[in-house]
């Protein structure tokens, strides 16, 4: 009976069980076999087994979309811009879970409701130039992504091939392998500004705790998306304020210089000629004249002091050299404090722009080190290489004090003049005492920096 069930596949799909038939005289009568057959219930335990793979790979996918959400949630906190964020999380959906697709749409306030896509990674460039997606109530809108923004809810594609409001896209999600797709609205101040689609590689992709996953981090996307924004509009009205500054500044030396100072040199020459026609008459006319123009001469070299320190770097590559030369001197004759610049290489910054910034914060550096820190010496040094540009201000005060006390407004205004032309700025305890601040930033043509030679 095994002999013939190897060679029969019939047999190989029966259980057999042999019941013994005896005889009269103690003799073997003859034999009954029952045949079962047994396909229902390989049938049973293939279900089983493909039911159990089913489960670990949907375990499989559960794990790699939790990693992606902690991938894009550590993305969140580096980011530094919005586009860098963006480009981030499409790039980490799709290699850390798995995903076919993932792009952002930001919702155009245009009259075909278009969306615009602003980030993507995956299979995606050719299906993005001619997928002309609405969020309008039109056929182009019905699709996941314009529904999630027009509902301002999640909306999912379960099969890309038999949901007829994918009807515009099939032909391009059965050349690009687009199974199903979960779009999520952007919402910021409860208004949608955009949505981010997932696309996956197999219909029927997203179970409902997926769902949930991938809403939460939208919602977060959105959040971190938001504070970029208002973080970039803080920026930009900071350099608005810094620059309207700078105008009303230049504007103050320009009028101290063109007429404050021209009226003082007329009133000077008046005294030379009252101290000329005072002749033969008494001699307190002429001491009085020549007291009076040596006010004057105060009075002019002051308005001119004013005006230069106004605006205090003038537009040439060595501007920046000069200025910080002309505040050491200055600070060394006036304050009776040892100032010295040193600059070991020349140092040629063509940017007005940043020479000023940088002018102001060594300014700052230096009055905070005479005023709270009670210097007795001071220096002042830009170094400048291909690739980095820095400057440094170093005295001998009492340093830091241990317990950082409230931030003041000069510290933030050189905190913000650096980062404006794109630069760092670091404060520290010196080892034998006093403070070094530092403003390094990098050379190079993004930030119209000249190169020494």
């Amino acid at each position: 009976m095994r002999a013939f069930a190897r060679f029969c596949p019939f047999f190989r799909l029966l259980k057999s069980r042999a019941q013994i038939q005896w005889g009269r005289a103690g003799g073997i009568a003859g034999a009954v076999h029952v045949l079962r057959e047994i396909s229902a219930e390989v049938s049973r335990r293939s279900q089983v087994a493909g039911r159990l793979e089913r489960e670990r790979q949907l375990l499989r996918h559960a794990n790699r979309t939790l990693q992606a959400i902690r991938d894009c949630h550590q993305a969140m906190l580096r980011a530094g811009t919005e586009r860098e964020l963006l480009d981030e999380i499409c790039r980490i959906i799709v290699q850390s879970g798995g995903e076919r697709m993932v792009w952002v749409g930001f919702a155009e306030k245009n009259s075909c409701k278009s969306v615009r896509p602003v980030a993507s990674a995956g299979v995606s460039s050719e299906h993005l130039k001619i997928a002309q997606v609405s969020w309008a109530n039109v056929p182009r809108g019905r699709g996941p992504v314009g529904t999630a923004i027009r509902t301002q809810r999640a909306s999912v594609c379960r099969n890309t091939q038999t949901d007829p409001n994918f009807a515009p896209w099939r032909a391009s999600a059965r050349r690009h392998g687009y199974g199903s797709v979960l779009a999520l609205p952007l919402l910021a101040d409860q208004c949608c500004f955009g949505a981010l689609a997932i696309y996956a590689p197999e219909p029927e992709s997203f179970d409902a705790g997926e769902q949930l996953m991938f809403t939460d981090l939208a919602n977060d996307l959105a959040f971190g998306i938001h504070t970029l924004r208002l973080r970039a509009e803080r920026a930009q009205l900071e350099d608005e304020i810094l620059k309207s500054s700078e105008r009303e500044q230049e504007r103050i030396g320009r009028d101290l210089h063109d007429g404050l100072c021209q009226l003082l040199v007329g009133a000077k020459f008046r005294s030379v000629y009252l101290q000329k026609i005072s002749g033969d008459r008494p001699r307190t006319v002429a001491r009085e004249a020549k007291a009076l123009e040596t006010l004057l001469n105060h009075a002019i070299e002051q308005a001119r002091n004013l005006a230069r320190g106004l605006n205090p770097v003038h537009v040439t590559p060595a501007g920046l050299v000069a200025a910080l030369q002309k505040l050491a001197d200055d600070v060394e004759s006036a304050q009776r404090v040892h100032c010295f610049a040193r600059f070991p290489k020349p140092v040629d910054i063509r940017d007005h722009h940043t020479t000023y910034h940088l002018y102001r914060i060594a300014q700052e550096a230096v009055q905070n080190a005479i005023k709270h820190a009670r210097a007795k010496n001071i220096s002042i040094a830009v170094t400048q290489s291909d690739h980095r540009l820095r400057l440094v201000v170093k005295d001998d005060g009492v340093g830091l004090p241990r317990v950082p006390r409230k931030t003041g407004m000069g510290l933030n205004n050189m905190r913000t003049r650096a980062r404006i032309i794109g630069g760092r700025l670091e404060i520290s305890r010196r080892r034998l005492g006093g403070t070094t601040v530092s403003c390094e930033l990098p050379a190079n043509e993004k930030n119209d920096h000249g190169t020494s030679h």
